[in-house]
């Protein structure tokens, strides 16, 4: 398994970002990726076309990020940390699933966040990232919102970043495969990214512990700022949004907080973070609608492989299958419900106009955005959804889901424990449906599912996390 090289945490950050990137690939092409690049290159490859591939997509990078660094430091000034600071969160400066379930549990926290750190490329003021927060969490007006990136600290980083080319150059001879260009570039930039965030740290040493939650982690430069952290005296926690499959979740924090004991469990064997947890919940009571079957879709997803191939083809058979199988079960009254993925709303305007207007033949309701998994899926009969992370969420409010998996992607990750389909056929959908209806069996294999996954209570930070 490709995530057996990232066991431990002696691992190099080219290394950590180029097994991901290997398993992305194969998951594109059904595994061919990895089992091509078994073959090791021959010399020529290995000790001439690499070093120079090496070097020029890191002088490119390093051009890039010259003129990102002039840039950022037009969109924020230099702070400094908070000289009390116990608790810190680090988010890219966005509202999405890796930064909204950590924001959304900051107003409870004790002790209270002193700033917030700013991960990954800025496009925006921290003003203005701050302003989008405070749409969803107004609580959070007034935190101060810190860019870990200065003149000062890229100028002392210049000390670093030899060793980390040299470390580079070493992995790039030794790996399977490479990148295609653009990905070697974007590599290299977020390790100079990282050792200039590096840099900003230690330059505030004073011998702190505090606690830095990060909403998502496991890149260059996220992982290099975790390591300074690490070492000055502060203790780094990977807050993990969603569900772990293979080293996707893969990193170095001293903890990580997974959204379920099967995943928890799954990593601790890894031995990549120090300790792996879970903040355990009570078991729910079932909780189920009347009439209605609501379909939680995201197959029409950029970072999705089969969107990438064959566009919103998987996504529209999707809806079709939902709303045959609907017919099938011969109910009066029957409400379609629709929520896709928020991404639609970066989706090429087209491609959206021909989901819904697919959507609304088949006889469905699209959910407005903003509508919660709660509120969603209250009234709802059956759940039926794509291999996702709600699928967990919804365990943790009593409500079953059936999960429709025709690209296959669940593999024996927690959600293979739901009850589960390869395929799109809305016989063998509806003969499911009709299985799991009796109140009793509905129950009983919910308490079945939830006994193995056991999912997390929502993201509680009111205590210490270590």
């Amino acid at each position: 398994m490709a995530a057996e090289s990232l066991r431990g945490q002696d691992f190099s950050v080219w290394r950590l970002e180029r097994v991901k990137a290997e398993v992305e690939q194969a998951s594109q092409t059904g595994g061919h990726a990895l089992a091509s690049a078994k073959t090791s290159p021959n010399v020529v490859m290995r000790f001439i076309l690499r070093p120079v591939a090496f070097t020029l997509t890191s002088l490119t990078a390093f051009a890039f990020f010259i003129f990102y660094l002039m840039f950022s430091r037009y969109l924020a000034k230099p702070k400094d940390l908070p000289a009390d600071a116990t608790r810190l969160v680090a988010v890219h400066g966005e509202w999405s699933t890796r930064t909204k379930h950590i924001l959304s549990a900051l107003p409870n926290s004790d002790p209270p966040v002193s700033a917030i750190l700013l991960l990954g490329r800025q496009y925006q003021r921290p003003e203005k990232i701050m302003a989008l927060w405070c749409e969803h969490v107004p609580e959070l007006k007034g935190l101060p919102v810190l860019a870990p990136v200065t003149f000062r600290a890229a100028f002392a980083a210049l000390r670093d970043i030899p060793s980390l080319l040299r470390e580079g150059l070493s992995e790039a001879i030794s790996t399977r495969q490479l990148m295609n260009a653009r990905g070697e570039v974007a590599l290299a930039f977020r390790v100079y990214l990282g050792a200039t965030q590096a840099r900003w740290w230690r330059q505030h040493e004073r011998g702190t512990t505090a606690e830095v939650l990060f909403g998502i982690t496991g890149t260059a430069d996220a992982t290099l700022l975790e390591k300074a952290i690490q070492k000055t005296g502060g203790w780094t926690a990977h807050i993990v949004h969603g569900q772990a499959t293979g080293p996707n979740f893969a990193g170095i924090s001293d903890h990580a907080l997974f959204k379920s004991e099967f995943d928890a469990s799954d990593y601790d064997r890894l031995k990549c973070y120090r300790t792996c947890a879970v903040q355990t919940a009570v078991p729910p009571e079932p909780r189920r609608g009347e009439r209605e079957i609501l379909l939680l879709s995201n197959l029409a997803h950029p970072m999705n492989a089969g969107f990438r191939s064959n566009g919103i083809t998987d996504e529209l058979n999707l809806l079709e299958c939902v709303s045959r199988a609907a017919g099938l079960l011969h109910l009066s009254n029957t409400t379609l419900s629709w929520k896709p993925h928020p991404v639609i709303h970066q989706l090429d305007p087209a491609l959206v106009a021909q989901l819904r207007v697919t959507a609304r033949l088949l006889g469905f309701v699209e959910l407005p955005t903003d509508t919660s998994l709660a509120d969603a899926s209250k009234n709802a009969r059956w759940v039926v959804c794509s291999p996702s992370t709600v699928a967990t969420e919804l365990l943790q409010m009593g409500t079953l889901s059936l999960i429709l998996d025709p690209q296959c992607s669940a593999g024996s990750t927690a959600i293979s424990a739901l009850p589960l389909l390869a395929t799109l056929q809305p016989e063998a959908l509806a003969a499911l449906m009709a299985d799991i209806d009796r109140p009793e069996k509905y129950e009983a294999v919910l308490r079945e599912v939830y006994a193995i996954i056991k999912p997390s209570r929502p993201l509680d930070l009111s205590a210490p996390l270590h």
